[in-house]
């Protein structure tokens, strides 16, 4: 590699190694140097140049040169070029694949596990398929493609992702006309609400009367009072004689409503609170009874700003009411709109179709040439090298739901028998390949990257 860089014009000397620094010192020092931009290139494995590595300051570009087996370990490589502190405006990030290698099989379990950590980390586990995936996920389905070298394959993921984009601004869209539903009920009983408040309210200042200066006047308990110093000497009074904890009862007339009241016990103070509430408004007055007999006009005048804000509260009512209004509107509007993207949806739920019918009719039709090639009489012909099956998935769904399978291991078989060629011989002393494993090769503990 660094012979190779070196002919491209690359000094010899900036071309670093991580493993070459033994020590924690020594990596200090080579990540230092690749800071102060005396390093062009440093190559190294994702164990070596993980967590600690803090190069992203000059960094423009990173090379996977494989595919590990975890979207983890891609995701840690990135991580060493897109960070904070890193001094450039653009950087790339490029993955090298082999047409017809095995690297379609590794992009393709990268993309699996990927599906189903996304999953996971949405938290949703009601179903037991996964259907959604993420911008990663994507981005390994289109490397896999490419790396497969079928252009079906790369058809299919481009296709898949952009009806996955589609199904995601759908899901938007349905989870918004929820709330809205939601919205136009809670706003219709409100609306309701408001307008009998204000029905009410109407009414109430229709008979409100004027107790301004001399005009005042208040009935408690049937007598009629015409100072607001007597008539709270006569709250106190009855306060002070009331049950406890009784609910509350109609005690007086004021500019021509009613006024409840009830006793209760003062929990901050202790001793015995007056509250006392004025027909029509949404407040209410507390006082305790030293406070009423200490000062009994004061309360008075209380009820009759409670009297005289009755027209403020009207107003604040038709303004809530007016809004809600407006946003029912809006809501039913809203919901009254079909999906925008509903034709582009079902054009690419059929495209995906399509192309997964013909990579299956594909998928068939190899099986179906590789066949006659075992029975037939040419087989046994000797001066023939004989015809050798190629292993097929055991599990015949699962190729069905992957076909990109069934071809990276055909590609791979074809592979080893030109590296390892068969000698001639009778089809008979061939021993049968043995079919795939279902586990995950080893993972080679060199993986480079740079």
């Amino acid at each position: 590699m660094r012979e190779q860089l070196a002919a491209h014009g690359v000094p010899r000397h900036q071309i670093r190694y991580i493993h070459d620094a033994k020590t924690d010192a020594d990596k200090g020092r080579l990540f230092a140097a690749a800071r102060a931009g005396h390093v062009a290139v440093i190559l190294g494995s994702t164990e070596k140049m993980g967590v600690g590595t803090n190069i992203q300051a000059r960094a423009v570009a990173l090379h996977h040169l494989d595919c590990p087996w975890r979207p983890a370990d891609i995701e840690q490589r990135q991580g060493r070029i897109l960070r904070q502190g890193n001094q450039n405006p653009e950087i790339e990030i490029l993955r090298y694949v082999v047409e017809g290698s095995f690297d379609a099989y590794s992009w393709q379990t990268v993309e699996r596990k990927t599906r189903f950590i996304a999953q996971v980390m949405r938290g949703k586990l009601d179903v037991r398929e996964i259907e959604d995936i993420g911008e990663n996920a994507l981005s390994f389905a289109e490397v896999k493609a490419l790396a497969s070298g079928d252009p079906l394959i790369l058809e299919h993921a481009q296709a898949n992702a952009e009806l996955t984009r589609l199904q995601r601004l759908e899901r938007a869209w349905q989870r918004n006309h929820r709330t809205l539903h939601s919205t136009l009920a809670l706003t219709e009983q409100h609306i309701d609400a408001g307008e009998h408040q204000i029905a009410e309210l109407s009414e109430l200042l229709a008979r409100r009367s004027d107790t301004h200066g001399d005009l005042f006047q208040i009935t408690i308990n049937g007598q009629l009072l015409r100072e607001r110093k007597a008539a709270g000497e006569q709250l106190a009074s009855w306060a002070a004689h009331a049950e406890l904890a009784q609910p509350e009862t109609e005690i007086a007339q004021l500019a021509g409503l009613k006024v409840t009241a009830k006793v209760g016990v003062d929990a901050e103070h202790g001793g015995r609170a007056l509250i006392l509430r004025v027909q029509g408004h949404h407040d209410h007055i507390t006082t305790t009874i030293a406070a009423l007999a200490a000062n009994p006009a004061s309360t008075i005048q209380r009820l009759e700003n409670r009297a005289r804000g009755l027209d403020s509260q009207l107003q604040q009512l038709t303004t809530s009411l007016h809004d809600a209004r407006q946003e029912a509107q809006h809501a039913r509007s809203s919901l009254a709109q079909p999906f925008k993207h509903a034709s582009a949806l079902e054009h690419a739920r059929t495209r995906v179709a399509q192309i997964t019918e013909q990579m299956q009719t594909a998928s068939h039709s190899d099986t179906s040439e590789a066949a006659p090639g075992i029975d037939s009489p040419q087989a046994a012909d000797p001066t023939k090298p004989p015809d050798i099956a190629q292993p097929r998935p055991a599990d015949n769904a699962t190729r069905q739901r992957t076909p990109v399978l069934d071809v990276d291991a055909d590609a791979s078989v074809e592979l080893a028998d030109r590296a390892h060629p068969q000698p001639p011989g009778p089809a008979a002393d061939i021993p049968p390949a043995p079919p795939p494993a279902d586990t995950e090769p080893s993972l080679d503990p060199q993986t480079a990257e740079c």
